[in-house]
């Protein structure tokens, strides 16, 4: 069951990071910050993401 739970986290991190190239690329004008600024903030997000469902499954089990 854990492992199903990681596999859950990890494709919504991937559909999340879809769709934020998607609409990134839509609204952001294309230079040098199109790349610096993505990278870091896909990062970051991906990370926030992640650790949301990995804390709302922690929370499941514990009640």
């Amino acid at each position: 069951m854990k492992s199903m739970k990681k596999v859950i986290s990890y494709v919504m991190v991937f559909a999340w990071a879809v769709l934020f190239l998607y609409y990134y690329g839509k609204l952001v004008p294309k230079n040098i910050w199109y790349f610096i600024i993505g990278i870091t903030s896909l990062g970051f997000t991906s990370f926030l993401v992640f650790t949301l469902f990995m804390r709302l499954f922690r929370q499941k089990n514990n009640t």
